[in-house]
């Protein structure tokens, strides 16, 4: 099968350097394809008519009587689209319509078409995240990273609701790349830390003041001592970094700091939630 690996393989092969804005139309032709044959199945047809109507009040788009695919507001959002999160943003839409409209087997097959297509630009940095019965496009970096961090944050998070409002609202305004909203970005990573330290050793004091209880319950469950330091010490210089550079309101950040902390929040919530999980299988 042809997927995002196989081109960056043939790709390295031949010593090739993608074109950025000739990559941009292979992805916006992959993804109006795959949009127009899901508009074919799922939105297409008289009795598809309430469908068609949401995806024009949600997309904010006009409503147009014709029900094709062609005709539609998503196609016109998509073959306007000028960069990336302009389509990002098309796709969306149509997830939100969809997730509301479909079956649950019918909307898993949707989201995987979808996925299929950003797969197969592998130069586009986006990925479709699933928690629950909903559906999130991000901005992505390293592709092995966000599978750890972010996907599998996101699902084991769904059982934390207040830790996955957080940090979901962090990865929202990451994605949205404006530096206005970078300080409700941080300070959404650290409730979302706090929140998870909280739940986890079932107390309410904040996140600088759980250094001894975090570290007996690592303890508690075979952490090696120098990733307990480790942690120890991320702990303490997240703290400090958000006191500093957030609560003092610096607001001068760099991108890369801020991807630095985001991806930091992401390995810390990692660890506790994969040391839950096998807690959980111990004792089943």
């Amino acid at each position: 099968m042809v997927d995002g690996k196989r081109i960056q393989e043939f790709w390295s092969h031949w010593e090739h350097e993608p074109n950025t804005t000739e990559e941009f139309k292979r992805f916006r032709i992959r993804i109006t394809e795959v949009s127009r044959k899901l508009w074919d199945d799922f939105f297409k047809g008289e009795g598809q008519k309430s469908r068609r109507e949401r995806f024009a009040i949600v997309s904010g788009t006009a409503y147009s009587f014709n029900e094709y695919f062609q005709q539609s507001g998503l196609c016109s959002l998509l073959t306007q689209a000028k960069s990336v999160f302009e389509v990002a943003n098309a796709v969306q839409y149509y997830l939100w319509t969809a997730e509301e409209a479909l079956t649950h087997g019918n909307f898993d097959y949707f989201c995987r078409q979808l996925q299929e297509a950003f797969d197969l630009s592998p130069s586009i940095m986006i990925r479709l995240v699933r928690h629950g019965t909903k559906a999130t496009l991000y901005r992505t970096g390293v592709r092995l990273l966000d599978e750890a961090l972010v996907e599998s944050n996101l699902i084991w998070l769904s059982r934390y609701p207040a830790v996955s409002k957080h940090f979901e609202t962090a990865l929202k305004l990451y994605a949205s790349k404006d530096p206005s909203q970078t300080r409700n970005m941080l300070d959404s990573l650290r409730f979302a830390l706090e929140q998870m330290l909280q739940v986890t050793l079932n107390n309410g004091r904040t996140l600088e003041n759980q250094k001894d209880e975090f570290l007996g319950w690592l303890k508690q469950r075979g952490v090696h001592a120098q990733i307990r330091n480790m942690y120890q010490t991320l702990l303490a210089y997240f703290t400090s970094y958000q006191n500093d550079a957030v609560k003092h309101g610096e607001d001068e950040y760099t991108e890369v700091e801020v991807e630095f902390v985001l991806y930091a929040a992401g390995t810390f919530l990692r660890l506790i939630l994969r040391l839950q999980e096998q807690e959980a299988a111990k004792s089943t």
